[in-house]
């Protein structure tokens, strides 16, 4: 979104003083004399913050698309609030080719895992588990609790020192001040070390004002996080799979959802 321009006021309109129907001593009518023109005026620039809330404002309504992008691993999905409807699936690095999917409809939770595209759990179908079975430490599914799942408008929110500069957000934020993210979690926040209080930011924005990508500039072992939305209002939820590619969980499963 770029910053807008400044407002100029339309110039007044010029009024033609007519005579009194009476012509001049000289046989010519008075010449029309101008108004006074209005002044240029300029509206106030936006405050950065006003623009960073409202860039946040549509994440919580839960209807977008998602990635979110570090060391190596690749977290993509959806949130469809009005459905009660989430998907998400984490891919580590390449020499792994391990993912993590779960689905989520209503109050039903799934997942699927895979190492090179061959799942590892099950034959294929999706595995039915109970989340208050799983631990809160490391259940993907308490991800789900958050409307803004992959955590971008959660960061924002311990942002400070914010600019607007062409258009794109720009400060710090406190990452010891977020909450339990898919994206930053307590792992992630010790690879970059002693300066997570104070991380740089860049937060870009569509033409409505809408956050589309959050890059974190964390340095350290954990490098750049990038998180992005796109498909504001317009995701298409899943429906619940088939109960022929269903199973129940088996106990080993928990250590992972």
């Amino acid at each position: 979104m770029r910053a807008p321009r400044w407002a100029v006021a339309s110039t007044a309109a010029v009024l033609v003083l007519a005579g009194c129907g009476q012509p001049a001593d000289n046989g010519v009518a008075p010449s029309a004399t101008p108004a006074p023109t209005a002044s240029p005026t300029a509206t106030a620039p936006p405050d950065p913050l006003d623009v960073l809330n409202a860039a946040r404002r549509e994440i919580s309504k839960g209807n977008y698309r998602f990635t979110v992008k570090r060391s190596g691993a690749t977290v993509v999905g959806y949130r469809h609030k009005p459905t009660g409807t989430a998907r998400l699936k984490l891919t580590l690095p390449k020499s792994d080719n391990y993912t993590v999917e779960v689905l989520v409809v209503g109050k039903t939770h799934l997942a699927h895992f895979s190492v090179k595209n061959e799942p590892f759990y099950g034959d294929g179908e999706w595995l039915k588990y109970d989340r208050k079975k799983a631990g809160k430490n490391v259940s993907i599914s308490h991800f789900f609790d958050d409307v803004d799942l992959p955590g971008g408008g959660e960061i924002l929110a311990a942002a400070r020192d914010v600019r607007l500069e062409n258009g794109d957000l720009t400060g710090l934020v406190d990452l010891m001040q977020t909450q339990f993210l898919p994206a930053l979690d307590s792992k992630a926040r010790d690879l970059i070390g002693d300066e997570v209080s104070k991380i740089p930011f860049v937060a870009d924005l569509d033409d409505q004002g809408r956050l589309t990508k959050l890059v974190l500039k964390t340095g350290g072992k954990l490098g750049q996080v990038e998180i992005t939305y796109s498909e504001y209002g317009t995701v298409k939820p899943d429906r619940m799979p088939p109960a022929s590619d269903v199973s129940t969980a088996p106990t080993g499963l928990y250590r992972y959802v």
